[in-house]
Formats: C-alpha cells, structure tokens, sequence
C-alpha cells in the first residue's frame, strides 16, 4: 500500500537535497561526464524558465521566479567552480579533459581560434551586462518603488469597494492577498536581478582568473610552451565560458520578459499579436521603405525586394483576414434584420426591465473597455443589497443609449427615469466642502447631493491632504445606484418576493407559514406590509419575525399601517443597529403639545390621511432642514422619535421633503436602551 505521507515528505526533500548537492559541486572535483551532464541540463532549465517566461498570462501566475532565477545562477556558479577545477587540474592533456560540452563550444562554436572565442564571449558578457541586466535592474528597481508606494491606496479601494457592494469579504481578502503577493513579487525580483547582474561579473572574473591561472600552471609546472599553453587553455576557458553565457544570457532576457509585463492577463504572444496584428498598415509602410532601399544601386535589391513583398503580403493578410471577419458580423446583423418578415408574436414584445442603467455613447466605450469589472461590481452590489434588503434584488441591466449625451448615465426602474449624472471617465470625483479650494469640474455628488469636484488623477494626493474623499468614476455609479435601489426597494419588490421569502420561511418555520396561510390567506397583506417597511428603510432579513406578528396582529379590519407598525415595534432593536452603527442612540424629539395636536388631528380625520395641516409641516420642515445637512457632514445620522400613532403621517409628511431624515415610533425603543435629545421640534 502507498503511503502518501511518504510520497509527500520525499518530494518535499527533493528541493533542499538538489540545492545541497549543488554547494557539494563546488568542493568535491567532478569527472568531465558529469560536468557534460550538469552543462546540457543548465541550458535546458534556461530555455524551460524562458519559454515559461514568454507564455506566462502575468507576473504573478510565476511568483517562484526570483527563487528560480537564484537556484539557477548557484547552478552556473558551481558549473563554472567544477569546470576551473578540471581546467586548471587536467587542461594540459588536451581538449578533451574537460569534457565534451566545453570541447564542442571551444572548437565548433569559435573555430578553434582563441581570438576570436574571446571576443565573442566579452561581446556576449556586455549584450548581457551592460544591456539586458541593467535595464532589467532599473525596472526592477522602479516597479517595486511604485508597487509598494501604491499599496496603500489600492487597499483603500479594495476597502471601498467591499463596503460599497462590489466585492463579497472573500473576493475582498483574495484581492488583499493578491497586492500583498505582488508587492513580495517586486521586491523579491529587485533583489532577483542582483543575482543575474553579479552572475555577468563573476563570468568576466572567472575567465580572466582561468586564463592567468592556467598559462602560470601550463608553463610552470606542465612544461608546456607558452603559445600552446596559451592555445589550450584559453580555448578551453573560453568554451567554458560560452557554456555558461548562453545560458545566462537567456535567463536575463526571461527576467526583463518577465518584469516588463504590463496589461492585460495574456502571454506575451497573445499580447503582441493582439496589439501589432491588427492592421496591415504598419506592414505597408514598412514593406515600401525596403521597396525603395531595394531598388537602389549598390544595395543588397534581391534581400531587400524579397522582404518588401513579403512584409507587403502578410499586411494585405491581415487586412483580408479583419475584412473576412467584419463581413461575418453584418452578415449576421443582416440575417437578424430579415428575419423581421416572419409573423409577430408574443415573444417580439420587448417588456421594460425592473432596473436598468442607460449610458450615454461616450461611456459607451468605457463600459465596454472594462466590461469584466463593471459586470463584477454589480453583481457585487446586487448581493450586497439583496443582503441588506432581505430579498433578491432585481438584475441590473447596463446598456448604451444614442439619445443621452456624451457621458451622461440614467438609472431607470421599470422603464421610467428616476436619476441622472454626467460622470467624467478619466477623472477622479473628489467629495467634501473642502473641495471649493481646489480646480476642476464642480457638481453635486449624486448619492447625497454634497459638494463635490472632478479632478485629475495628479490632483488626488492634493485633495486627501485637504480632507476630501476621493472616488473612481465606477465607484461613483455604483454608489449612486445603491443609494437609489435602497430609496426604491419598495418597487422592488412584488408579490413573487413575497411568495419566495414565504417559501423560504416554511423551510424552517413550516407551522408558522401553515398559520399565516389559514388565518391571513395569501400574499396581499404580506406585500403591502413588506412595501411599507422598505420604504421607511426597514430591511426585511427577519422575515420569520415579521410573520409572526402579522399572524398574531392581524384582523380584516385592521389597517395595514398598524400591521407594519406592529412589525416595527418588534424590529425596534433591529432599526436602531441599523441606523446607529456607533451604539450612541441620539434622537430628536417633538413638543408634547405639538404631538397631541397632531394624534388629535390623525384621530379626527381616520389614520390612513395625512392630517397635518400646511404650515405645521413647514415649521417642522424648516426646524429639520438647518440640522439634518449638518449631520450628515458629520457622518450622524437624523432620528425624529415621535408617537407610533402619527409615525406614519410624519413619515409621510416630511420623509419625501427631507431625504435623509428617519422617523421612529417612541414604541420602537427597547427598554433599557439610553437616548441622548439633541433637539426638541416646537410650534
């Protein structure tokens, strides 16, 4: 029988126990076979790293290249260590000594001519060096300044988004990881391109220190002359240190392959071929350039000729191949445009959606760029608000409109217009009454109607500094749109949610949903009294208690409005979180006169009027309006605490006048709960 621990502990050893034995190369003196062995396999993990490195669809899908880069350099290191040894011990009996690998490259590769080996490997040593290597260590160097300078703001964003809906806490704690990884990946390959930078150094002092020592040793103690110490030992470094390079040299480009990635989550093929491979143009004026150097006198015409109708044909290729795929589409379009000819029927009526967002055809294109993350935001934000609200919130449907202007959107429910903003794609929205100091497009942010101020990107640093907030162009619409779907949940929602969350609670409760079906017979009551509670912004996430107190409340006669008031007053606690998040229940309170008067006029004139007269309301109006903006700049919410005999007329009254103002029954509050007035609405 296998046993996996087994199987798991010796493949975990195997790391450790290869990098062991590469530091055991460096000591113990190795036959020429094996030396062959280790020098093919060098250039076989260089030629795996760089094809890994080309087909990779980012940086971050290869997090263990750092480490690699390093392993792979202590292998060349070691090769060259093992190979000085056998040079210098065993070059004198000619070229085989040092083993086939190293003989290939010194005769086949330079010819055998020593001068010309040598200048060829410094030439490798500088492309490497001077080219590769530190152009690849200044970007290293810069990405991970960049990547680490941004990290904090990007966190913040994350945190937005997860508070405004778009992201779930596990997408949220995935992204996290993923700019903490990316930040290590950085970091890790600034140090990274050290090592390939000093492995370029050590191969120009491990040539010069193998030339010198093998000329003293091939002289001195082996006799020989000095042109054929010079002969054999130069040609063997210089093999050797051809062997080594090429690698080397490949695994440097694979590092500037890898850090210079940018875009989209492509390999480096897809990438260029979706960036270069998309008109012939560039081929046309390219193929007319050597058309011209071809037929001048005294120029290699056959060479250029040839690759100017080559260059030439691939561009007519790639127009032919744009064109082909063009005419597919219309064909398409044409085929869905006569198929209108067959007879109408149900299905071609086009019924309005609950919730729809139109764009303007300038926004049309910033959509489409970055279609993944928009559809990803709202479903984000459909789940949060599904959440909160207590019921599955209609699709949100996101489409282009000609009639809008430019970049105007407007969020439609049901068909019908219900707000508008004109948003600035390439510039930041920068929210607060701090903003009046700075330049740029002034608005009103259109979730609250605050102060705010489009800005360039270069602005942003300016406007934290002053203490406004700043917001993404996508994050303005999504809060937008959270905030009128929370307004407008009460249209939301029907009798097929009502049903559906009836289901749900027999699930759980099947005696209760069997009471309310034999006492209260069907969904009606249910949804008038669900509709009430989410206009007055009362989620419905204990659906089972507000069922419950519908059975136990409910007569025919009884006005729905004292139903839902009764499911308030058992939610009471529940309302109160909700509103004050910090625990401090602050609230304002009406003149024991004034509220007398009022439950007076609603018993007079039946409880379903809104008996308030005019210029009461005013007053009480005008009262609310100098305070509620005020502490909502503060970020504390507004609580009028009256009668639950008048709660729904004052709701009524002053809740559509008065946005951001809630109105709670005195009945709601649960006992032993500590209350703070911070203002007394009078006649």
């Amino acid at each position: 029988m296998i046993d996996l621990k087994q199987i798991n502990i010796k493949s975990n050893l195997g790391l450790p126990i290869g990098v062991l034995c590469l530091l055991a190369m460096i000591v113990l003196p190795l036959p020429p076979y094996i030396l062959d062995f280790f020098f093919t396999l060098n250039i076989v993990i260089a030629l795996l790293i760089m094809a890994k490195a080309i087909n990779v669809d980012r940086p971050l899908a290869f997090t263990t290249f750092p480490a690699i880069i390093l392993i792979a350099t202590l292998l060349r290191l070691a090769m060259n260590v093992a190979s000085t040894r056998v040079i210098l011990l065993e070059g004198h009996k000619g070229s085989e000594a040092a083993g086939s690998v190293i003989s290939a490259f010194g005769d086949f590769v330079i010819g055998g001519q020593y001068a010309v080996g040598l200048i060829v490997f410094l030439i490798l040593v500088l492309v490497n060096f001077l080219v590769i290597t530190k152009g690849t260590g200044r970007v290293s160097e810069v990405s991970a300044r960049f990547k680490l300078d941004a990290l904090p703001g990007k966190q913040m964003a994350i945190d937005a988004d997860l508070n405004a809906g778009s992201l779930t806490p596990e997408e949220a704690t995935a992204k996290r990881e993923e700019l903490t990884s990316e930040a290590d990946f950085y970091g890790a390959m600034d140090g990274a391109s050290k090592f390939v930078k000093g492995d370029a150094i050590a191969g120009i002092v491990i040539l010069f220190i193998n030339i010198v020592g093998g000329l003293t040793l091939g002289v001195a103690s082996h006799g020989m002359t000095f042109s054929a110490a010079a002969e054999t030992y130069i040609l063997l470094t210089i093999g050797d240190g051809i062997v080594a390079q090429i690698p080397g040299l490949i695994l440097s480009v694979a590092t500037g392959v890898i850090i210079t990635r940018a875009g989209k989550k492509q390999s480096l093929g897809e990438q260029i071929k979706g960036e270069f491979l998309t008109s012939g143009k560039n081929f046309y004026m390219a193929g007319m350039v050597l058309f011209v150097l071809g037929i001048i006198p005294g120029m290699p015409n056959v060479a250029f000729l040839v690759f100017a109708f080559m260059i030439a044909g691939m561009g007519f290729y790639i127009d032919t191949a744009s064109r082909k795929s063009l005419v597919e589409v219309n064909e398409l379009v044409v085929e869905e445009v006569q198929g209108t000819n067959a007879e109408v029927t149900w299905d071609d009526i086009k019924h309005v959606k609950p919730l729809e967002v139109h764009v303007g055809f300038g926004l049309a294109g910033w959509i489409q760029k970055d279609e993944n993350e928009i559809v990803n935001r709202l479903k984000g934000l459909r789940r949060k608000l599904s959440q909160e609200l207590g019921f599955l919130v209609s699709a949100i449907s996101v489409q282009d409109d000609i009639d809008l202007p430019g970049y105007e959107y407007v969020i439609k429910l049901h068909g019908e217009d219900l707000s508008r903003f004109e948003i600035q794609p390439q510039k930041l929205l920068a929210v607060g009454e701090s903003v009046k100091k700075m330049h740029g497009i002034r608005v009103k942010e259109p979730a609250f109607g605050m102060e705010s101020m489009w800005i360039k990107d270069v602005d942003k640093g300016m406007a934290e500094v002053y203490g406004a907030q700043v917001f993404e162009p996508e994050r303005v619409l999504t809060t937008h749109l959270a905030e009128v779907i929370k307004k407008n949940a009460y249209s939301l929602f029907g009798y097929d949610e009502a049903k559906k969350l009836l289901d749900k609670a027999g699930e759980t409760s099947p005696h209760l949903v069997e009471e309310y079906n034999s006492k209260v017979k069907g969904v009606e009551t249910l949804v008038k009294v669900m509709k009430i509670l989410l206009k007055e912004k009362v989620p419905l996430r204990d659906v089972k208690n507000i069922i419950r107190v519908i059975v136990e409340s409910y007569n025919e006669n009884m006005p729905v409005i004292f139903l839902a008031q009764a499911v308030r007053n058992a939610l009471g606690r529940s309302i109160l979180n909700s509103i004050f998040k910090s625990g401090d229940v602050q609230l304002i309170a009406m003149e024991s006169a004034l509220q007398q008067m009022l439950i007076n006029n609603v018993v007079n004139n039946g409880v379903e009027s809104v008996a308030i007269e005019p210029n009461m309301a005013n007053s009480m109006a005008e009262q609310l309006e100098a305070l509620v903006p005020e502490r909502m700049s503060q970020g504390l919410p507004s609580v009028l605490a009256v009668d639950e005999h008048i709660r729904y007329q004052i709701e009524n009254t002053l809740g559509s006048r008065i946005p951001n103002l809630y109105v709670i029954a005195v009945q709601e509050i649960p006992d032993g709960v500590d209350f703070e007035i911070v203002m007394t609405l009078e006649t």
